[in-house]
């Protein structure tokens, strides 16, 4: 069962030190234009040192390992923008709304734009 919906919106800080298996952290996919939030199933550290991420979406039923920038299938911590540390339901819906359904937002901009002359009007 995922964590979060289309709609949610997620807060993501930058995070300093090593993710855990268990985070959601938001990270760039090889040929997206977006970036991708997932869950860090496994962690690998190399003998230099650098860390190794696998990830996998909640809904899905295999890792991410063909959508790395990379070609050994890890995601390195460069690719990674931060991890998600809060969400918050179905704020995002009104932006979606406005997006997909084109009528209702220039319907909202006339809206605001009478509602403005309205109170312009009533004021003098």
């Amino acid at each position: 069962m995922p964590t979060f919906y289309r709609g949610d919106i997620v807060l993501v800080e930058r995070y300093s030190s090593n993710y855990a298996v268990g985070d959601v952290i938001l990270f760039d996919v090889a040929g997206g234009q977006i970036p991708w939030i997932h869950r860090v199933i496994e962690v690998r550290e190399a003998v230099n040192g650098e860390v190794f991420y696998l990830t996998k979406g909640d809904h899905n039923e295999r890792a991410d390992r063909e959508v790395y920038l990379n070609e050994d299938k890890w995601l390195r911590r460069e690719n990674t923008y931060g991890r998600v540390f809060a969400v918050l339901p179905y704020v995002g819906q009104f932006s979606l709304l406005m997006t997909e359904v084109p009528f209702l937002r220039e319907f909202f901009i006339a809206l605001i734009g009478l509602l403005y002359l309205v109170s312009q009007n009533g004021l003098q």
